[in-house]
């Protein structure tokens, strides 16, 4: 392990050393300090997300959700207006599937996972430069109609929504999102 650690070190070392005596850009001149978001940014217009899947409510309920989050950090404030905001933020729902994990004796679905899959883009509208695209953002809940705790479909939505959505404003305002992480996205077992 220690030997990983130092080859990694030297790797990223000489890469460094590479971008600086070449005059390229080098990784330290892409590390600014800042956060995702630009310092001078006060505003961020939230495009609808574009919608891939039958399920005609989830643009509506994530914008609204991501919008409280927005509303309630009080870093940004939401504009009404592409061409005035600071910050535009693009999105579009690639995916929600329902798959069975578990089945009960009598062969009906006991527990199932909820998956949303997602992308989205987060540009500084004063540059005209992407701050970070990602194309592929996504969150799940695992849920049961029949097994306590019982959880239904539509809360299992809500509940999936929630998570997308915080996850989103992580990557929005850190750049990151693994605080949002489950256990078993992080390789823990519950």
């Amino acid at each position: 392990m220690k030997a990983e650690k130092k080859l990694l070190i030297l790797a990223v070392s000489f890469c460094l050393a590479q971008g600086v005596t070449h005059g390229r850009e080098s990784l330290l001149d892409q590390l600014s300090g800042e956060t995702v978001v630009p310092r001078e940014a006060n505003t961020i217009y939230l495009v609808p997300f574009k919608n891939m899947t039958k399920h005609s409510a989830l643009p509506d309920r994530i914008t609204s959700k991501l919008s409280s989050l927005i509303v309630s950090d009080g870093r940004l404030a939401i504009h009404k207006e592409m061409d005035a905001a600071d910050t535009v933020l693009e999105g579009k729902i690639k995916n929600l599937q329902t798959q069975p994990l578990t089945f009960n004796s009598f062969g009906r679905e006991d527990k199932k996972r909820l998956r949303i899959v997602v992308s989205v883009k987060l540009t500084d509208n004063r540059k005209q430069r992407v701050i970070f695209d990602d194309p592929e953002i996504q969150a799940f809940i695992e849920f049961s109609e029949i097994t306590p705790p019982i959880t239904s479909e539509i809360q299992a939505v809500e509940n999936l929504i929630d998570s997308l959505s915080k996850r989103i404003f992580s990557k929005i305002i850190s750049g990151w999102y693994t605080n949002e992480m489950t256990n078993i996205e992080k390789g823990k077992k519950q």
